[in-house]
């Protein structure tokens, strides 16, 4: 996993519009050295991050999360839930409210119904009876093969890495 900058190109470049600036208006050699001291280091940190960007985009079918990671970070305006209202008369904004608010909410979209009366099930199966799939079996190459298929950034946690470092040893005992 590489590390991801943290220091914002665009401050390294309003730096270097000031640095420039002076140098163009006093023309001093002085000014001149911190012009090019700014133009290092504005070339080096957007080389950097090109890289670092090829890299993420490089491992995006192997790790997508650092992907995904990485452009949330990059989102300016992060999604808030503002202050709500309670049955369109008085404002709810503490946080505690606006959750209760927002369960009423949800829980209003489904329905009660009524389970002593359910309707009785059709039967689709129009074959005969040993016709019926009554067992299935898995073979160990079966089980290793769909252990080792697993996706590591599909889930939390140690669980499917151990699962694939372990598949030979436990496909035998899964199947």
């Amino acid at each position: 996993m590489c590390e991801i900058i943290q220091v914002p190109i665009f401050c390294v470049f309003t730096d270097f519009l000031s640095v420039i600036g002076r140098w163009k208006e006093r023309n001093d050699y002085t000014e001149y050295v911190k012009y090019k001291k700014q133009v290092n280091k504005a070339s080096k940190l957007l080389r950097i991050s090109k890289r670092q960007f090829k890299e993420i985009a490089d491992n995006i079918k192997s790790d997508s999360k650092l992907f995904y990671t990485y452009m949330r970070s990059r989102i300016r305006a992060k999604p808030t839930v503002g202050p709500l209202r309670d049955n369109e008369v008085t404002l709810v904004s503490n946080d505690k409210d606006m959750d209760s608010l927002d369960d009423g909410f949800f829980a209003s979209v489904f329905t009660h119904e009524d389970t002593e009366h359910l309707p009785a099930a059709k039967m689709c199966f129009q074959g005969q009876d040993n016709d019926k799939l009554c067992s299935y079996s898995n073979t160990e190459d079966m089980m290793k093969s769909k252990l080792c298929k697993l996706k590591m950034n599909k889930a939390p946690g140690v669980g499917i890495r151990m699962l694939i470092e372990l598949s030979e040893e436990i496909s035998h005992t899964v199947a």
